[in-house]
């Protein structure tokens, strides 16, 4: 499959979305996360990244999260960090989504049960 743009992760149908996200190489989703972000109004990956990784890494500490959970707390601290409030869409769920899969491939260890 030909590189996706930005536009076209926004617009792709969830369920195919979903199946290319899968297999989509690290540094692609996290292009798709930035241009993602900068549609929502922030340039601040890493700085948003490390809010995610250290909220993750102190509610692991406190009790074990659920896949669930965990989705909601990486929506809410999205939606708390970017400035454009009033484009509360789905495209806030295809990033927390796309963020999820980074942090699942790069940072396997605060995901995991104790």
């Amino acid at each position: 499959m030909a590189q996706l743009s930005t536009q076209e992760v926004m617009l792709m149908p969830e369920p195919e979305l979903v199946a290319v996200l899968k297999v989509m190489s690290l540094d692609n989703l996290e292009q798709h996360a930035r241009g993602l972000m900068k549609e929502l109004g922030s340039n601040h990956y890493a700085k948003l990244m490390s809010l995610l990784l250290s909220g993750l890494q102190k509610e692991r500490q406190k009790n074990n999260m659920s896949s669930t959970e965990r989705f909601s707390f990486v929506q809410n601290t999205i939606r708390d960090f970017l400035p454009n409030k009033a484009l509360m869409s789905d495209v806030y769920e295809r990033l927390a989504t796309i963020i999820m899969l980074i942090i699942a491939q790069k940072y396997r260890a605060i995901l995991d049960t104790k």
